[in-house]
């Protein structure tokens, strides 16, 4: 944050701290613990493209709420502008760090700082020497690129032949083959590795087949429990929610996908509120077979809003995935959901795309809803119910029972 918060105020890019704040909020959320380990260099030009395609995308919403943007106050012509700039700034960098190592440097001090840094620098002389190859140079150990080895050959280069020399001695030859196997990654590079841990993939699984929030992994009793019997590092939830969970997705569906196949299905959808007013729609599907077969749920998403159009979207995009080749509209012979008005008229919308299908309505919904005439119409009895109710439910639990 230091580092590009020093870039902004060196190259007078006009834009607040806290803007850039918000940028590093949101991609703490995006990436997990162990990315944050990485070399600060790698860290400074990941943030750097950040920045950039924030800008690209006319965009920096406020991590609080996000329907509100940041950058309200720019025109388009200087976020424009300031993107521009950090494409070439970007550019330059990737282009000349594996020749220039200070060229980081000279983007971010200002320029006494800089200059000062460059003269503290002492590299050795044959860094400096136009005759001899940059292949003599990385076989010498001089940290153009190799900066790994404790090791390096010191040689004056102010003779051609001493470098000459010095090529066909043992400790050179040493310091070369040490020199090969040990490379300084550039600031572009990720430095941990993409391969999965099987440990990681198998607790995620277990966890979500438990039905155990993968937030639980932020209670401290429980890592040191988990840490000490099964003799891993256990990792952060989001490690596991953003790398490891799409996986385990992927696997379910493909599960099912082999179970259906070509089969006869019917659907069901409902929509719920949850805990944050969000409209959540579920999709649960079934074989139409003999003998009974497990109700599979198959798709969930957030709808904007609840109507006739909404549903049927949602309809179609649980079908896609089932289907990914190419939805199978003759095997969706039933539709069940409540007798919401929307409900029946999405009924009507998704029978023309499917021609089997059948649409039935639950009949609990109906009782309900005549329960609710019966209420408005008798209401010191729905009171005097209420209030009972009311009462037996603040009572101790040992009373009501």
């Amino acid at each position: 944050m230091k580092t590009l918060v020093k870039f902004r105020d060196t190259q007078g890019i006009n834009i607040a701290s806290y803007y850039l704040k918000t940028l590093f909020l949101w991609e703490v959320d995006i990436r997990g613990r162990e990315f944050w380990t990485q070399k600060q260099g790698f860290l400074f030009m990941h943030m750097l493209k950040v920045f950039r395609d924030k800008l690209q995308q006319k965009s920096i919403n406020y991590y609080w709420d996000k329907r509100y943007d940041l950058t309200e106050g720019y025109n388009d012509k200087n976020k424009k502008n300031i993107c521009d700039r950090l494409n070439k700034i970007i550019e330059k960098i990737e282009k000349e760090v594996e020749t220039n190592p200070m060229i980081v440097a000279k983007f971010i001090l200002p320029k006494k700082e800089f200059e000062s840094l460059e003269k503290n620098t002492i590299l050795p002389n044959l860094l400096e020497t136009a005759s001899v190859s940059s292949t003599i140079k990385q076989q010498c150990g001089v940290p153009v690129v190799v900066k790994e080895s404790s090791q390096q050959c010191a040689v004056s280069s102010t003779q051609k032949f001493l470098v000459q020399q010095h090529i066909t001695t043992s400790k050179h030859q040493a310091n070369k083959q040490l020199n090969s196997k040990q490379r300084q990654l550039f600031l572009t590079q990720p430095t941990t590795s993409n391969v999965r841990s099987e440990f990681n993939i198998d607790l995620c699984r277990s966890l979500i087949s438990a039905d155990i929030p993968l937030y639980k992994l932020k209670n401290k009793v429980f890592r040191e429990f988990l840490e000490k019997y099964t003799q891993h590092t256990i990792p952060d939830e989001s490690t596991l929610r953003k790398t490891y969970a799409p996986s385990i997705y992927d696997e379910t569906i493909q599960k099912v996908r082999d179970e259906i196949k070509d089969s006869s299905i019917w659907v069901s959808i409902d929509e719920t509120p949850d805990k944050e007013g969000r409209l959540v729609g579920n999709v649960v599907i079934g074989l139409l077979s003999e003998q009974y077969s497990e109700r599979i749920l198959l798709h969930c998403d957030v709808l904007e809003k609840c109507n006739n159009k909404t549903i049927v979207k949602l309809f179609n995009e649980a079908m896609g995935i089932l289907w990914p080749k190419g939805i199978m509209y003759d095997n969706v012979l039933f539709f069940i959901s409540d007798a919401a008005p929307y409900m029946v008229k999405a009924g009507q919308a998704l029978s023309v795309v499917y021609p089997k299908l059948t649409h039935f309505t639950c009949v609990a919904h109906a009782f309900h809803r005549v329960a609710e005439v019966v209420r408005d119409n008798f209401p010191k009895v729905d009171l005097l119910i209420s209030s009972v109710k009311k009462y037996f439910s603040k009572l101790p639990v040992e009373l009501t029972c």
